[in-house]
């Protein structure tokens, strides 16, 4: 993108510093016109539930007030395309805010000019939601930083700094660390949601959120702000670029108390209530099979390929959905002709990590077509180390090392074909886990004897793994009991899994340390920085710090403060801090939940959470 300033507009707050508007344009257009503001200029409104808790996402909206002297002039600027025209807002040279023009909002009045006309922007976050997380199109797990740049990205937002200090017990925790180069998630968890609902999901695990502050994208946890020093890192295009610290502490200015914020008219103070229980709970987004399209939906079958997505085809012609021998059927492949061996099959690579976790595999097979004649289902699975040692599975154990040429399949189920209606059986296999990492093939086949025109079916090709109790965890649920107050319930999408080796194969939602190239399981122990005696699971950290927020009531506060400083601004990631509010001796803490900015007066109209 080559953005230039279309339109350009200055005026000057009422401490003397000059305020710019630039209204680009891609491509650039050589030159600007300038915009005359009109009465107050300039506001900026950041959006948010009063209890920051519940929100993880805060937007915000800019208003910029001009004169217009002819009717329509500025209607070119809200079209259908949402980035079309980008808006920077500095004072002096320091960038303070970015968006976008919002091409929905245009109005204005049906009359004689001149009038004044209001020019809406957008962040760029509530615009996520107009984006499908699918058609980021992964095919495999991702690292968490590269997941939030691209879904970022999308909005036009190319830089982030994150002050997320929260670490599993194996990765790297000093103040230049970052949880989110060192983490990976499965995008299959997204599949079915926007991208801003994904986004949303990712810090709500974290118990953190994203806002535009003073020019910048920040992630940070909420708890972070009660902190004396918080530590971050930013990332540029997904790579943690550089590392920084922010001091959170504000004050409102007070007689024993000197601070750029003053408190001109007085706010109002209400209660958030306490939890007596708070219920956490985590799907863990189980796998009813690791394999990719593992029941061979109708919609995945590909004509070019004579397959379905995610499975190889050895060229043969007889692979087909099962809705063609049966109607009525939505999943299930259909092999037709009398191949032998494996000249004509199906197959899928997985990577592999671990060994210890039980190994479960299941089919569904049967037969439609002529009558007396037997389909005989096959698989071969073996795992390949990459240095020339394999082992197979014979349907009871694992057999090996071997050569590549020692392999040998097993019989799935010998199923004998019905002419009106296909008969299923289901086949399971169980055996103490694989023996060796790597990559895991799987190969199904089927031929008939004697030859006849049926055809044999697969559905549901599962294999998942368990841990070595055999027990599948679907989710967990962590629950926190306070002494009295109403009941709080929270669903979380990713947490730690469950602690078996192999839980970020077999869990969509199970977060997972990067290392390398490759993605390994994490343990049950994570901690905050300062917090290494934790070692608890993820979930854990999670709703013990959402606990200790809601084990007494906190307040929360509207207030107006007013800049009386030209080169000082408020932090709207850092805390507020009042001499003449105070528990047990301590000023109480608050986060900033949501605010209006007046640019000209320099005046804020805020709600403020209580930290506990």
């Amino acid at each position: 993108m080559a953005f230039g300033t279309k339109y350009q507009c200055e005026f000057t707050d009422l401490l003397g510093i000059d305020w710019k508007i630039e209204i680009q344009e891609d491509p650039d257009p050589g030159s600007f016109a300038t915009l005359q503001a009109s009465g107050n200029p300039l506001s900026i409104e950041w959006y948010g539930q009063d209890d920051i808790f519940e929100q993880n996402i805060m937007g915000s909206v800019m208003n910029l007030n001009i004169e217009a002297d002819d009717d329509f002039t500025y209607s070119d600027l809200f079209t259908s395309d949402i980035f079309e025209y980008k808006v920077i807002v500095s004072h002096g040279a320091t960038p303070f805010w970015y968006g976008y023009i919002l091409a929905d909002n245009y109005q204005e009045p049906y009359d004689k000019a001149p009038f004044t006309l209001t020019i809406s922007a957008n962040d760029g976050l509530g615009l996520l939601k107009e984006f499908a997380f699918k058609d980021l199109a992964y095919s495999e797990r991702q690292i968490t930083s590269v997941v939030i740049h691209d879904i970022l990205d999308l909005a036009g937002i190319t830089e982030f700094t994150e002050y997320i200090n929260l670490y599993e017990s194996t990765m790297d925790d000093d103040v230049d660390d970052s949880l989110f180069d060192q983490s990976g998630i499965d995008p299959d968890l997204f599949l079915e949601m926007n991208c801003y609902e994904a986004l949303e999901a990712i810090l709500k695990s974290l118990n953190a959120g994203i806002k535009q502050d003073q020019g910048e994208f920040i992630i940070y946890r909420f708890k972070e702000v009660k902190d004396a020093t918080m530590y971050g890192r930013k990332f540029i295009a997904g790579v943690n670029d550089s590392d920084t610290t922010k001091t959170p502490a504000q004050y409102i200015n007070r007689l024993t108390q000197s601070s750029n914020f003053h408190d001109y008219e007085g706010g109002s103070m209400m209660l958030i209530p306490q939890a007596k229980t708070l219920n956490c709970n985590l799907d863990y987004g189980f796998r009813e099979s690791i394999l990719l399209n593992y029941d061979f939906p109708y919609g995945e079958y590909v004509i070019g390929t004579l397959s379905f997505n995610h499975w190889a085809n050895s060229a043969g012609t007889h692979i087909h959905p099962a809705a063609e021998v049966d109607p009525g059927s939505d999943i299930g492949i259909v092999f037709m002709d009398t191949e032998s061996a494996l000249d004509h099959n199906i197959e899928q690579t997985l990577s592999v990590t671990e060994t210890a976790d039980k190994f479960v595999l299941q089919f569904n097979v049967g037969c439609i077509g002529g009558s007396n004649n037997t389909h005989y289902f096959y698989a071969l699975i073996y795992t390949n180390d990459g240095a020339g040692n394999y082992y197979h599975f014979n349907g009871s154990s694992w057999v090996g090392p071997e050569t590549f040429g020692d392999l040998a399949e097993f019989l799935v189920q010998a199923s004998s074909a019905s002419s009106s209606n296909i008969s299923f059986e289901t086949c399971t296999f169980i055996t103490a886990g694989i023996p060796d990492t790597g990559t895991l093939v799987v190969i199904l086949y089927a031929t008939i004897s004697p030859t006849s025109n049926i055809a044999g079916v697969i559905e549901n090709a599962r294999l998942y793994f368990t841990p070595s109790d055999g027990v599948a965890m679907k989710g967990i649920g962590y629950t926190v009991t306070n002494t009295s107050g109403q009941t709080i319930d929270k669903e979380f999408l990713i947490g730690d899994g469950y602690g078996f080796t192999n839980d970020h194969l077999q869990y969509k939602g199970a977060l997972n340390v990067w290392s390398g190239s490759a993605p390994l399981s994490t343990s049950l122990s994570w901690h905050t920085r300062g917090g290494a005696t934790e070692n608890k699971p993820l979930i854990e950290v999670i709703s013990n710090e959402l606990g200790v927020q809601y084990s007494r009531p906190k307040q929360l506060i509207d207030i107006p403060l007013r800049e009386m400083h030209d080169d000082e601004f408020l932090s709207l990631t850092g805390n507020l801090q009042d001499v003449l509010n105070q528990t047990g001796g301590n000023n109480r803490i608050f986060a900033i939940s949501n605010g209006i900015f007046n640019v000209r007066d320099r005046e804020w109209n805020l709600t403020l959470t209580e930290i506990l």
